[in-house]
């Protein structure tokens, strides 16, 4: 699916790259709910939010891989609040539509899996939520630049320690719950 990319990126970096940041994904309809949502509106979704963060992931561990055992190597999986299980208390909805919450929820089981299965060999994997981010997904009327979030985000990447491996933080760098 990515072949091409990932071959360019191994031709570019044969020594191996240190940081994977995942952070190709697509919102979904608003119109509907969890009752409305056709199966095709929640496949395109996971497709991109999870099917290919996964597919990229897989093809660049070999990538991170190659900075050895003693570098720290990092993934990380922009993901949302949206996809918190324990902060839907039942009153709301997905702000973004429901195939755009079921999808950043299984990425954060994804992120939690990931770190599970890399954690001895010196990675640090973790899922951020970027905010409510001025962009063609989040919108005009977002109260956040894009600037403040990706400086937030790169701040929390390069302060990243072994203990937040398999959590989930928001931009700022504040733990958030699953």
């Amino acid at each position: 699916m990515y072949v091409a990319a990932v071959a360019e990126i191994t031709e570019k970096t044969p020594n191996g790259i240190d940081v994977l940041i995942n952070n190709a994904g697509i919102g979904s309809t608003l119109d509907y709910n969890i009752e409305t949502v056709p199966q095709d509106e929640i496949l395109k979704v996971f497709n991109t939010n999870v099917i290919g963060v996964s597919s990229v992931t897989q093809q660049l561990i070999p990538l991170l891989r190659k900075r050895g055992e003693k570098q720290v190597k990092k993934i990380v999986n922009i993901s949302s609040v949206i996809g918190s299980i324990t902060a839907m208390d039942g009153t709301r909805g997905s702000g973004q539509g429901p195939a755009y919450g079921i999808s950043k929820t299984a990425l954060n089981m994804m992120t939690r899996l990931t770190a599970n299965h890399l954690r001895s060999e010196n990675f640090i994997v973790f899922a951020i939520h970027p905010g409510w981010v001025r962009t063609s997904l989040g919108g005009n009327h977002a109260p956040i630049s894009s600037q403040e979030s990706v400086s937030g985000i790169l701040d929390k990447i390069n302060k990243s320690q072994s203990n937040d491996n398999g959590e989930f933080f928001d931009f700022t760098g504040k733990p958030l719950d699953w």
